[in-house]
């Protein structure tokens, strides 16, 4: 369709309807079938540019940042795609030489000609998506010319093949006359014999030429052929890549906890306690936390009685206990972290929380070693608000004068300015008291180790409170420490149950860079020998927690020893996990099976053989199927998930820590002849000779079985949820364990059984990357480099120990996991803003455009 300007192109009488200037009709296009096909084909030709940078930018974004694969596109496919892309350039490059028959000469220029290419090839994709867009066509401009032929072409053998297919075009014939007859003749439609130019059609073209082929040497015919082959090559083996599966880019979601406890609590009642909130205090408020948070309450503790229940709660400081913060442990001497369920609906901002404990019954005793919150932040497009608190104090009592004075075991803090971005607002408070008689002031105070003071909190109540947050200014670089001192000439008490720094982080467009503190030891712990002994500040590490960034992680402890070198480490270890969900056995597990099979499919089972078949216990009865790997030679912790179990008369199926066939633990579900052995079971083979240990009077299925090394202590442990585990028994161990793994056993008349395990995880090798110091006085000590944090969620605990056997001491005021963050993604489900982002000016040129009432032309034809 044209207008009345471009119908003076047409050859054919205007129909007489046309009388209007502001007319259009529709009239047969000039060109050939030949010529509407090739323009078919240049359409995308000319974009091809455009193409190539955004498939290439695109696929390059999804596999290296957001590390997105859709089912069939696999890394080889990608990377073939982008060198097939660069070597297709020097290939039609090539093709064009060859085509031509050029020089030799003229294949020298070929890699410069490459490289020029590559620097303009974004700038031809903007010419090309502009002209593309554009409704108006820019001006022409021809190169001069000399009007002599200083080279001679003749169409190849392929073009000719090209022409076979589509046939070629027939020129209208025109004469050349002057450029004011030419027109004329052109406007009235007028054809003329000359075979050089012709405007009725495009297809113009020199021929009767005679064209003496050049030659091309080997050189030249050799690339080509080696870049043709490299081409189809990466083609060819990326259909050997084994599928993936399309997997989103992680939402960012980050961990926080807040340290409530810096003491060890000894809880002797039936009711809750202390109510004097002196176990330390935090204020709430869930509007520092975006996106989607989950709350969970958590507790480090144990009981003295094996028959007894021990509980710890979350309290408002006006003595409201939480709705669902309750966490328990029952007959069990060994301390354990209990996590509540999520009570995020049940906190109230503002509001003040503390912890108490009591037992089930007096008398009675139970000991709370660690208190904290933890609030888990996720969302699908970015974190825009957190609040970060460390824990800075400790549970002391100071006699002081109005000269601060520094807690005896106190906490060092490094302040790093660049751990943060966003508008980063600083503040320090802390639970105090007035611990003494008469009229004074007690003030908890942030003080760098230089001795400048920050800022302080203070009481003159006589009970412990946490008062507003003071605002601080603090320096990068500077390392802090709490001071604790009166308005009083003479000495008073002034006590303080914890302190926190309190950094809060918001940017509107997001976060993407924070530095947050996980405690372990909490208050002062002491060693004093050469081996490493656990803490019991048990932490849970979670890698899903820590998504959709980059996670850099270091453990760092103030630390002193009174001679020798003291030392201090976060057990994280080697960590190996298997769903045991594939189709074949990872090639680190060893198997052995005298007698029955195994087999991994979507779970691991284990099948014994029929009638008893596959015993292991004393002499000979060596038959059992057994599958296991490598325990490490230092402490280490293994979990496996007991799916299901055939309830058979004499049958036993579980977790092993075994050495050789005459020496090894079975922990797991057993049944014996009769139904009162119906339960879980602890049996050890000892230098050929079984065993019973002890056992556990339960029939639950699933479960998760548990052993643990430390030192020369193993632990069995159990749980039904995979979080929270219970430990059964504790022994020194009376062999070196060699491996871990997994076991089933029939014996007597017993049929086959075949129980299923799945989401097998193990830390093996657990004292890696210590902090150590020589001095006598606390000094603050982080792990140099980043460490290689597990897998899988578990979890650790810091352990200390001292160069000497005997005589020193080693003392850990505070232990923490720093997790720097950055790089916080932008999540795919907003990439597609990005297009829009882009072609946006152009939209909106064009819409105006289109708003606008074009004036028509007049053309006046003679």
């Amino acid at each position: 369709m044209i207008d009345s300007l471009s119908s003076t192109l047409n050859t054919q009488p205007l129909p007489s309807t046309f009388n209007h200037p502001s007319s259009k009709v529709f009239v047969p296009s000039p060109l050939t079938l030949s010529e509407k096909l090739e323009f078919l084909y240049l359409t995308p030709y000319y974009l091809q540019a455009a193409f190539f940078i955004t498939g290439t930018i695109s696929w390059f974004i999804a596999e290296v940042i957001f590390q997105v694969r859709l089912p069939f596109w696999t890394e080889i496919w990608g990377w073939s795609l982008i060198l097939t892309n660069m070597l297709a350039l020097p290939l039609m490059n090539m093709v064009g030489l060859f085509l031509e028959e050029a020089e030799e000469k003229d294949y020298l220029g070929l890699f410069s000609f490459v490289a020029l290419s590559y620097v303009v090839a974004p700038f031809q994709a903007y010419a090309a998506i502009k002209g593309f867009l554009e409704k108006e066509e820019g001006p022409w401009f021809r190169t001069p010319k000399t009007g002599r032929i200083t080279d001679v072409f003749t169409p190849g053998r392929f073009y000719r093949f090209v022409w076979g297919v589509f046939g070629r075009g027939k020129p209208a014939p025109a004469l050349a006359k002057s450029d004011l007859a030419l027109a004329r003749s052109f406007l009235a439609g007028a054809t003329s014999p000359n075979p050089y130019l012709s405007f009725a059609t495009a297809n113009n073209r020199f021929q009767n030429f005679r064209i003496r082929p050049k030659q091309i040497r080997w050189f030249g015919r050799a690339t080509l052929s080696i870049l043709i082959i490299m081409a189809l090559l990466f083609n060819y083996l990326s259909l050997f890549v084994p599928q993936t599966n399309a997997q989103a880019a992680p939402d960012p979601t980050i961990e926080q906890q807040i340290n409530i406890m810096d003491r060890s609590a000894t809880i002797t009642s039936a009711s809750y306690g202390p109510t004097d909130n002196s176990l330390g205090l935090f204020t709430w408020d869930s509007t520092k936390y975006s996106a989607t948070i989950t709350v969970y309450f958590e507790a480090v503790f144990s009981t003295a009685n094996a028959t007894h229940t021990a509980y710890v709660s979350l309290f408002t400081s006006g003595g409201s206990q939480v709705t669902q913060s309750e966490v328990t442990t029952t007959g069990d001497t060994n301390y354990h972290r209990v996590r509540s369920g999520n009570i995020s609906g049940n906190l109230t901002d503002g509001t003040q929380y503390s912890v108490r404990g009591k037992n089930s019954t007096t008398p009675a005793t139970s000991t709370i070693k660690a208190a904290r919150l933890i609030v888990v932040q996720q969302n699908a497009t970015n974190i825009t608000t957190t609040r970060t608190i460390i824990e800075v104090g400790n549970n002391e009592t100071l006699s002081v004068t109005t000269t601060a004075t520094a807690l005896t075991d106190k906490k060092l803090w490094l302040y790093t300015s660049g751990s943060y971005d966003g508008t980063v607002t600083t503040t320090f408070s802390a639970t105090v008291k007035k611990a003494g008689g008469g009229s004074y002031t007690a003030y908890a105070c942030l003080y760098s180790t230089s001795g400048s003071e920050i800022g302080c909190v203070s009481d003159t109540s006589g009970s412990f409170v946490y008062p507003t947050p003071a605002s601080v200014s603090l320096t990068n670089g500077t390392t802090y420490e709490v001071r604790l001192k009166s308005s009083a000439a003479q000495a008073k008490s002034v006590a303080v149950a914890n302190a926190h720094v309190i950094i809060d982080q918001t940017a509107a467009g997001g976060l993407t860079k924070m530095e947050l503190y996980h405690q372990y030891v909490n208050t002062l712990a002491t060693d004093t020998n050469d081996v490493y002994t656990s803490q019991n500040y048990l932490n849970y590490y979670d890698p899903g927690n820590f998504e959709g960034g980059t996670f850099t992680y270091y453990f760092e402890s103030t630390i002193k020893t009174s001679a020798g070198t003291g030392y201090a480490v976060l057990n994280n270890g080697t960590s190996f996990s298997d769903n045991l969900d594939d189709s074949s056995i990872d090639a680190s597990w060893t198997t052995n099976t005298p007698t029955g099979s195994i087999v991994e499919t979507s779970v691991l089972t284990i099948t014994t053989a029929d009638s008893g078949g596959s015993d292991w216990w004393s002499g000979a009865l060596e038959y059992a199927p057994i599958i296991y790997r490598t325990a490490g030679t230092g402490d280490f912790i293994a979990t496996v998930k007991l799916n299901s179990y055939t309830v058979n008369n004499f049958t036993h199926a579980g977790i092993m820590i075994y050495r050789d066939r005459d020496n090894a633990y079975l922990w797991g579900r057993h049944r014996n002849d009769d139904t009162s052995s119906n339960n879980f079971d602890l049996a050890g083979i000892i230098a050929d000779t079984g065993n019973g240990i002890t056992s556990l009077s339960s029939s639950t299925l699933p479960m998760w079985l548990r052993v643990r090394k430390e030192g020369t202590t193993l632990y069995f442990d159990y749980s039904t949820d995979g979080t929270n585990f219970t430990n059964l028994h504790s022994r020194t161990q009376d062999f070196t364990p060699v491996s871990v793994g997994m076991f089933s056993k029939n014996w007597s008349t017993a049929p086959a059984t075949s129980p299923t395990f799945s989401s097998y995880s193990s830390l093996v090798d657990r004292s890696p990357s210590p902090v150590s110091t020589t001095s006598t006085s606390y000094g603050r000590q982080r792990t140099a480099s980043g460490l290689t944090m597990p897998t899988f969620a578990v979890e650790l605990d810091t352990q200390i120990k001292n160069s000497a056997a005997s005589g020193n001491t080693t003392s850990v005021s505070g232990s923490t996991l720093i997790i720097q963050i950055s790089n916080l993604q932008i999540p795919e489900n907003i990439v597609w803003i990005l297009p829009v982002a882009i072609f946006f000016p152009a939209i909106i040129r064009w819409y105006r455009k289109r708003r606008v009432k074009m004036e028509p032309a007049v053309v006046e034809l003679r």
